[in-house]
């Protein structure tokens, strides 16, 4: 389950128990507790049922940050750096601003 200021998300593993009269009645206990509109998003969670769905959302950026970075050490601008200074290496590679996908 993860909860921002006005969005409640639920991962569940067997959507079938969650019926729509069932998602209507904690659509509206979410907006009576909040005291607000508030969106409940029920979403299936195929990956393993260990894994939390904020879990899953981070090792998915991890898994982009990682292919972000091989693309940026693979660029031909910096393969031309390396060239020109042999003896040199890429040590860290530091994005000046994380995207939120």
């Amino acid at each position: 389950m993860e909860i921002s200021e006005n969005k409640l998300i639920i991962g569940i593993q067997n959507p079938e128990i969650f019926t729509s009269d069932k998602q209507l009645w904690i659509q509206q206990s979410a907006n009576n507790f909040f005291q607000r509109d508030f969106k409940v998003d029920f979403r299936e969670s195929s990956k393993s049922k260990d894994l939390s769905l904020r879990a899953e959302e981070l090792a998915d950026r991890k898994q982009k940050k990682i292919k972000r970075t091989e693309t940026a050490k693979n660029s031909p601008l910096v393969q031309d750096i390396l060239k020109i200074f042999p003896e040199s290496s890429i040590e860290k590679v530091t994005f000046l601003q994380e995207n939120e996908e």
